[in-house]
């Protein structure tokens, strides 16, 4: 099967909202704005995007928020789990990566590498994977949190 036959399929928590879309992916990044922080409960999000004419969603719709002049954040009124944002006027929908059924079907050829993007000024990503946040607060800061 080529990447362009490809079905991604992911869902939230409880099951209730499920979504597929067929095609590789064209970008997948980490975003680090405190928005996402706030909606995810995470450190960053990652999301890939998918062309919104071939995304379905096969059961249930998600809720969606306007969460910005912008954009709107879909996720589960049932279990809370973010499922997507969609800019205004824009033809691609990023789904969190989270919610995919098989997270390694974003890794593949053809597929923009993840990267950081939309850091807040004031906080850099961890320098790596091992960091926890005390040592990357001393790092960054010199002192510990109380």
């Amino acid at each position: 099967m080529n990447n362009e036959n490809k079905i991604c399929t992911g869902g939230c928590l409880c099951g209730a909202r499920r979504y597929e879309f067929e095609g590789n992916p064209t970008h997948s990044g980490n975003c680090h704005c405190n928005m996402f922080k706030r909606a995810t409960g995470g450190a960053f999000a990652v999301l890939v995007q998918a062309r919104r004419d071939k995304l379905r969603w096969t059961k249930e719709k998600p809720d969606a928020y306007r969460s910005s002049p912008i954009a709107t954040r879909g996720f589960c009124p049932g279990c809370g789990s973010p499922l997507f944002l969609q800019y205004d006027d824009d033809d691609l929908i990023r789904v969190t990566v989270g919610c995919s059924i098989d997270p390694k079907t974003f890794d593949r050829p053809g597929t923009t590498a993840s990267k950081p993007v939309f850091l807040e000024p004031t906080l850099g990503p961890c320098p790596d994977a091992a960091c926890s946040a005390e040592k990357w607060r001393l790092r960054r800061y010199g002192t510990r949190s109380n």
